[in-house]
């Protein structure tokens, strides 16, 4: 009797393991105004939150995170956790996974990682506030700088790479100058231009990152 009871209990606690979120700490050296409640997202989908923030001995910051279960395969020892700008909530922050390349381990229960922030092209992308002003009509232009800012981040350090993002500070530069514009100049003037320049740097960063995978096998060959 005492065998089957301490049988029960135990197949009870596997199942109970297996419907419980995972919940592990992400470290920073600042979070600049990071909270409990931010979303974790990978691909602008919420995947999981932020359940703790607090400051360790040392002076850095402890982020404790939520995934629900069935979204925890997601992230993994070679993901990266980087600590941006929230850009449905402007003032506010959240932590955007980035899938390693080379997929990695599921990340354990309780595992502490180590964050990371946006490179220094992220600094460019600092409009929310800008495009807000501007009104609706160039909301889907502020949906492409989000998109933009989290491409940026997955290019490799190479020349090509350097030189594209140069034209892109450029660009976002020529966004801020004009953030005085009267709205009609904005709507019928530069923002079709502005688009038709980030539709081009588009079409360059597809090409850059088919051009990537094949100088790779080139190396190993």
């Amino acid at each position: 009797m005492l065998r089957l009871f301490a049988l029960t209990w135990f197949l009870l606690l596997i199942l109970s393991a297996c419907g419980q979120d995972l919940h592990f700490k992400i470290s920073y050296d600042k979070t600049d105004g990071l909270s409990e409640g931010a979303p974790v997202v990978l691909d602008d989908q919420t995947i999981g939150k932020v359940t703790g923030v607090r400051q360790t001995k040392s002076g850095g910051h402890l982020v404790e995170v939520s995934i629900p279960r069935e979204s925890s395969s997601s992230v993994t020892t070679e993901s990266s956790f980087i600590l941006a700008d929230d850009p449905d909530h402007p003032q506010q922050k959240r932590i955007e996974v980035v899938l390693g390349e080379t997929g990695g381990k599921p990340i354990a229960e309780g595992t502490q990682v180590r964050g990371t922030y946006p490179n220094p092209i992220g600094g460019f992308f600092q409009f929310g506030e800008l495009l807000k002003e501007i009104g609706g009509a160039l909301g889907e232009l502020r949906t492409q700088v989000e998109h933009f800012r989290q491409d940026f981040q997955k290019l490799p350090d190479s020349p090509e790479s350097k030189q594209l993002q140069e034209e892109w500070r450029k660009l976002t530069d020529e966004i801020a100058k004009t953030q005085n514009e009267a709205g009609y100049a904005m709507k019928k003037e530069i923002l079709p231009k502005l688009e038709k320049e980030m539709e081009n740097l588009r079409n360059r960063l597809k090409e850059m990152e088919k051009a990537e995978p094949k100088k790779s096998k080139d190396i190993q060959t």
